[in-house]
């Protein structure tokens, strides 16, 4: 059954609004992927804020085409798919984690903030702490000095207080 120019359309702006919305995309081949394991890595991925759009290699490409995005053309053989997020991290545990559970998933490459990447990159970055918890370890080193140096002025004035406590 043929597609509708009017769907093609609008699936086209779909993929416009995704592009320039989302800084990271990445695009997976899902041959042999079936629905029910689809909405799984979907779910995971509403989890972290992104999504999973299975398309069509020319209407992805006429979307790309004269974006930051473009670049990832190259990936865009066989039936693919493209998982997109704000955060590059989480969306790349997620997508690690799935294919390594499904066979039938395989991570090509694809852009963050306009920078090709390639599947190591993005096994790199599943590897790296979320961004919260690099937060709270940013927070921590920063937080050491202030701690200090309150210790040690309450200290100085403690010392203050013992030796006029002695002379009384």
């Amino acid at each position: 059954m043929a597609v509708s120019k009017v769907k093609k359309q609008q699936s086209l702006e779909a993929m416009h609004r995704m592009i320039k919305h989302y800084p990271v995309l990445i695009i997976t081949r899902n041959s042999g992927l079936t629905a029910a394991q689809s909405s799984v890595l979907r779910g995971a991925l509403k989890e972290v804020s992104g999504g999973y759009v299975v398309t069509k290699n020319r209407i992805l490409n006429i979307a790309i085409s004269g974006t930051d995005a473009s670049c990832m053309a190259q990936f865009l053989r066989g039936p693919v798919a493209v998982a997109y997020s704000e955060d590059c991290i989480s969306l790349s545990k997620v997508l690690m984690k799935f294919s390594s559970e499904n066979d039938k998933m395989e991570i090509c490459g694809g852009v963050i903030d306009g920078q090709l990447v390639s599947y190591i990159d993005i096994k790199q970055l599943s590897e790296l702490p979320s961004v919260d918890v690099l937060r709270a370890k940013l927070l921590n080193i920063l937080s050491v000095p202030v701690v200090s140096l309150v210790r040690n002025m309450n200290e100085i004035s403690a010392r203050f207080a013992r030796v006029l406590s002695l002379k009384s």
